[in-house]
């Protein structure tokens, strides 16, 4: 099922930042959420992953529709590792699938070290593998990119693009990279 916005207005401390919104973002596709920041990204994406509700209009999802999302911060637990904070966010996902998940984009020897002892970097690079790994239909992905040199951003880019197939992606970002497999929503949006 589609998520669909119809009539969606949402505003903060008197600040409209939609109104009168209508926006699908159909099935199995992926959409790449550009615009200069503070023009509601990440309110976009909360809306659609069910996090705030509209101050009017509706935002509709399919009933069995899962999530999993990348936050602008990471929300890792600090004192657990790279592989038990995945695994913790993916029971029923195989050990041995989180660990050559994290080949792709960790150094093998900071997988076993507290989170909180990485770099702003990898822990991206967790919380992206986290919200890729967990078996959901709906992958939302606010700024994923975010703390990451251009290497590592482009191994990221092309992790995200292999583990998509066949779920629906709408992430932020600034990265145009984005728009070679995602159709682009700019915002503001016209109204």
């Amino acid at each position: 099922m589609s998520i669909v916005f119809k009539n969606v207005s949402k505003s903060f401390n008197g600040r409209s930042v939609f109104s009168s919104l209508d926006q699908v973002f159909e099935d199995g596709k992926h959409y790449v959420i550009t615009g200069p920041s503070g023009s509601g990204k990440t309110t976009l994406l909360r809306l659609a992953a069910g996090l705030i509700l509209p101050d009017e209009g509706t935002v509709t999802r399919g009933e069995d529709d899962t999530f999993s999302m990348v936050f602008q911060e990471d929300r890792l637990i600090g004192h657990l590792t790279a592989f038990d904070n995945i695994r913790l966010g993916c029971r029923g996902v195989k050990d041995e699938v989180i660990f050559r998940s994290m080949e792709d984009l960790l150094p093998e020897e900071d997988t076993d070290k507290p989170v909180r002892e990485l770099s702003e970097g990898q822990r991206r690079r967790v919380a992206v593998l986290r919200a890729c790994l967990y078996p959901g239909k709906v992958l939302i992905m606010d700024e994923p990119l975010s703390g990451l040199d251009e290497n590592n951003a482009r191994n990221v880019i092309e992790y995200i693009e292999a583990y998509v197939r066949g779920k629906t992606l709408i992430v932020s970002s600034h990265d145009l990279r984005f728009k070679e497999f995602c159709e682009e929503i700019r915002i503001p949006l016209s109204q």
